[in-house]
């Protein structure tokens, strides 16, 4: 870890950063509403799948000064309340856990749509893989870097590591057991002047009404390309016309609204089918015929 010109730490590594990422979704209301209106959600903590990700135990404050200048007022008044050091030190982490992820959130991707494991896990084969063009999202984002993977994870004292550093390093580890995923993330900060909602169990985290929603808009160019699972379309909704077209009728509302905002950006749009045991795509483009009927045409 080193410090930048813009003071954030920056996570070096030895890996080549690829031109574009991929974002598994399943088909639900959440994620068909954030492609059609061309935003990202990123994370609180608590809302990632990995229940040790970004886990306030990664950091140890043993040291009271750095906790005084984390947060001096916050500090002082933890001491009036809280007489017993011991005591203060787990109501400043969960602070900490609060206070940082208000002004960041966590955006996962991964290098490949070829990932069998990932379609089912992430979609159940039924959802689509966004395929995104980092470089275009408009809004400030740090990274975007590759996680660490390890057999051990440990936690990380603040009277050895300053804070920044403990937040990279608390948002960049993960056990072995992940590493099939390949995950890369962006730390996504929130604009200036706001805090975003902390998504916690009521009674542990406190918003206030200027607290903004975790999502962040981008611009079609920050899409390359859409991938459907390979069972998106059931079998008697999706029928062969010919070698090179498919007619698709459905009333999945859904599928509705995300084949028609296929067929009106005219975004390439891979369908995915298991061939020889491998996953393959197949690119096409979305025509909209009229209400729940489409046409899909390969692309030679």
């Amino acid at each position: 870890y080193k410090y930048t010109r813009k003071g954030f730490i920056q996570i070096e590594h030895n890996k080549k950063v690829p031109e574009t990422f991929f974002k598994y979704y399943g088909l639900n209301e959440y994620s068909v509403d954030a492609l059609t209106n061309l935003y990202i959600y990123v994370s609180d903590p608590v809302e990632l799948n990995d229940s040790l990700d970004c886990s306030k135990e990664l950091i140890d404050f043993d040291d009271e000064s750095a906790m005084e200048t984390f947060d001096a007022e916050f500090y002082r008044g933890i001491v009036d309340l809280y007489p017993e050091k011991n005591l203060r030190q787990e109501v400043f982490k969960d602070a900490y856990q609060s206070l940082i992820y208000k002004k960041c959130g966590i955006f996962s991707m991964t290098t490949t749509p070829y990932n069998t494991k990932m379609w089912s896990a992430y979609t159940g084969n039924k959802g689509f893989c966004v395929e995104f063009v980092v470089n275009n999202f408009p809004f400030k984002y740090y990274g975007p870097f590759p996680i660490n993977y390890c057999d051990h994870l440990r936690t990380m004292k603040v009277s050895e590591y300053d804070v920044p550093t403990l937040m990279a390093y608390q948002s960049n580890v993960k056990k072995e057991c992940w590493k099939d995923e390949n995950e890369w993330r962006l730390i996504v900060p929130s604009p200036d002047g706001f805090n975003f909602l902390s998504m916690g169990e009521e009674g542990t985290v406190y918003n206030f009404p200027s607290d903004i929603e975790r999502k962040m808009k981008y611009p079609l160019c920050a899409i390359s390309a859409v991938g459907l699972g390979e069972k998106f379309f059931e079998n008697k909704e999706l029928h062969a016309v010919s070698s090179y077209e498919y007619e698709v009728m459905t009333a999945d509302p859904l599928k509705c609204r995300m084949l028609d905002f296929l067929s009106n950006t005219k975004l390439l749009v891979n369908i995915s089918q298991i061939q020889d045991f491998e996953l393959k795509f197949q690119q096409v483009q979305v025509t909209k015929l009229m209400d729940g009927v489409y046409r899909l045409t390969c692309v030679q």
